[in-house]
């Protein structure tokens, strides 16, 4: 399985960071090489990764029932609507592992393609399950400029090698609400 593979393979910590093998290199080296001032005109502010463990750990404390149903069974639903890298969802991740708890769908987004690709390489890489959808959430939160589906070949048997399945038919991606049960809403009659 991908968690043996990722367990096998030794990624020594960074300055600052503690060691994890949800170690995330892409978004990292993204943020190193590119100019501050194309970031800052994108609105591109990458969380920190010691800021993200905090969130994750501080956010997470019994486990979460696994009631929507995905393409991976009955999961958690954990949604980033701004991924950047995906460091918050990885750092989720390696809070869920740690725990000793199933591991999440992992829906993300961003506007940013380079995000959504960077993004889908680190979820890949490391076992996690989900999709990665590239639009604009505020202003068209139904459509799929280009997406992602994560890791399909790791269930329901494992083939121990990380998937990215490009897909832009919108009904494939849970994270867009198609996949979701229609609540019905109760009358109060008496009113």
């Amino acid at each position: 399985s991908i968690s043996m593979v990722a367990k096998s393979v030794h990624i020594d910590p960074l300055a600052g960071e503690k060691p994890s093998q949800f170690a995330e290199r892409v978004g990292r080296g993204y943020a190193d090489v590119s100019v501050q001032k194309d970031k800052k005109n994108k609105g591109q502010f990458f969380t920190p990764p010691t800021l993200c463990d905090l969130l994750s750990e501080t956010s997470l404390k019994d486990e979460p029932k696994a009631t929507q149903k995905t393409r991976f069974g009955k999961r958690v639903v954990v949604n980033d609507c701004a991924c950047g890298s995906s460091r918050n969802m990885l750092a989720a991740c390696a809070s869920f592992e740690k725990r000793g708890w199933k591991k999440p769908y992992i829906v993300v987004e961003d506007l940013d393609l380079l995000c959504c690709k960077m993004s889908a390489v680190n979820l890949a890489v490391h076992g996690c399950f989900g999709e990665v959808i590239c639009h604009d959430t505020l202003v068209e939160p139904d459509k799929v400029r280009h997406g992602y589906i994560i890791n399909e070949t790791m269930y329901p048997f494992s083939s121990g090698v990380p998937s990215i399945r490009p897909c832009k038919d919108q009904s494939k991606f849970f994270g867009l609400g198609v996949h979701k049960p229609q609540e019905k809403v109760k009358s109060d009659k008496s009113q």
